[in-house]
């Protein structure tokens, strides 16, 4: 099982969402659940893109993945040991 990092982010657009405490947020819940149980990742429905430039000009490459149910994505990247949850949009990735 990965271990789960948060960044920043993600927790500020769950909170500008609005989706603690709702449907919405139990079912992102799930989905990185999933994501931190997956076999292997990303999944062959998941996008890859850049996350868009930082402060300094650097861009992460990260892979995208919907929300059942939901018109949500989650940004993440991942290896065998740690899932790195990095942001929470309500738009697909380009």
């Amino acid at each position: 099982m990965r271990l789960i990092r948060l960044w920043p982010s993600y927790l500020q657009a769950a909170q500008q969402l609005g989706i603690v405490g709702t449907e919405a947020g139990r079912k992102v819940a799930e989905t990185a659940r999933a994501l931190q149980l997956a076999a292997s990742l990303p999944g062959p429905a998941d996008a890859t893109t850049l996350l868009p430039d930082d402060e300094r000009g650097v861009s992460i490459l990260t892979h995208v993945r919907r929300v059942r149910g939901c018109n949500l994505w989650i940004w993440y990247t991942a290896t065998e040991e740690e899932l790195t949850l990095f942001a929470l949009t309500g738009v697909p990735p380009p």
